[in-house]
């Protein structure tokens, strides 16, 4: 009799162990650490579709746990649901705490009916729908992070380029500031061009699972593409603008190169009859030093300055 009923409980236990797999993939859902993973996802340089197919992921999760019975029949035997999910999280809770080893024991699962099955079975899909959001909205925070970031900068940029382009150009230092903006529009188009769409995508993914989003973000990156633009509409009506003051700039920019021509051949004569290298001025450092080199070297940092400055401008 022994043996026999042996027999049938181990063939029972096979059976209830089968049943129980379909449990296994909500296991990470409390066993993993969120840092650990979140460090480990990032370490990649994920995309946006990778964002979306961990947050996909979760939602089927959601859509599964709400299709879990209430009673897993195997044989004879009526496995409750609520009772065999609060006892595996219990135990692997108490696992990672390290206050027991890894076990399953059959006879603590309850089997056959109760009066409270239903509401428990109701209050664990609840707990586990609750992981499960809390997962989910951990990558929405990533991917919320990250590409509010992407966005901040080019705000930054825009508001950069929009006092550069709206200054007047009054002289050939506000023509050197312009076309310095001109420039950078140039080498960040392209760029900025490609990272508005994910940009925008993201903040309409987090809407579309209905994550978490700050009003004024969401804003924000309505008017993203529209600011942008505009800079580049900007751009164009200042490269045209100066275009057409050319010829007097250009005029301009000529006269004072002749002149400094002139101011570099003075500088140089006087420098050769009354600087420092006259024979007999190092007879007497202390007096010529202050009197003599300094107004040359004052000469020089200026003659310097307006070669870099004049380069810039042509």
């Amino acid at each position: 009799m022994a043996i026999l009923w042996s027999t049938v409980i181990n063939a029972t236990k096979m059976e209830i162990n089968k049943a129980l797999e379909q449990f296994k993939p909500y296991h990470a859902l409390w066993e993993c650490d969120p840092e650990v993973i979140e460090k480990e996802f990032l370490s990649h340089d994920p995309s946006l579709g990778e964002f979306e197919n961990e947050i996909v992921s979760y939602e089927m999760k959601i859509e599964d746990i709400n299709e879990i019975a209430e009673f897993i029949t195997v044989g004879s035997i009526s496995l409750q649901t609520g009772e065999i999910l609060r006892y595996r999280i219990k135990t692997s809770r108490l696992i990672t705490s390290g206050q027991l080893p890894i076990c399953l024991d059959l006879d603590r699962i309850v089997m056959g009916t109760c009066c409270n099955c239903t509401s428990l079975s109701e209050q664990l899909k609840l707990s586990l729908i609750a992981e499960v959001k809390a997962w989910k909205m951990l990558y929405g925070t990533l991917a919320n992070k990250r590409y509010r970031n992407k966005m901040e900068e080019i705000f930054d940029i825009i508001e950069e380029l929009s006092k550069k382009l709206g200054r007047p150009i009054k002289d050939l230092d506000d023509v050197r500031d312009s076309m310095s903006a001109l420039g950078k529009i140039r080498n960040k188009e392209i760029e900025i061009d490609m990272i508005i769409g994910p940009i925008e995508e993201s903040y309409a993914m987090l809407a579309k699972f209905e994550l978490p989003l700050l009003k004024e973000e969401a804003e924000r990156v309505d008017t993203l593409r529209y600011s942008w633009e505009k800079i580049i509409s900007q751009g164009s009506e200042v490269q045209s603008h100066l275009v057409e003051i050319q010829p007097t700039f250009k005029k301009t920019l000529l006269e004072n190169v002749e002149i400094f021509k002139d101011e570099v051949e003075n500088f140089m004569k006087d420098y050769e009859n009354n600087g420092p290298m006259v024979t007999g001025i190092l007879t007497s450092p202390i007096r010529w030093f202050p009197s003599t080199f300094i107004p040359y070297l004052y000469l020089t940092s200026n003659a310097y300055s307006f070669v870099r400055s004049t380069s810039a401008r042509s």
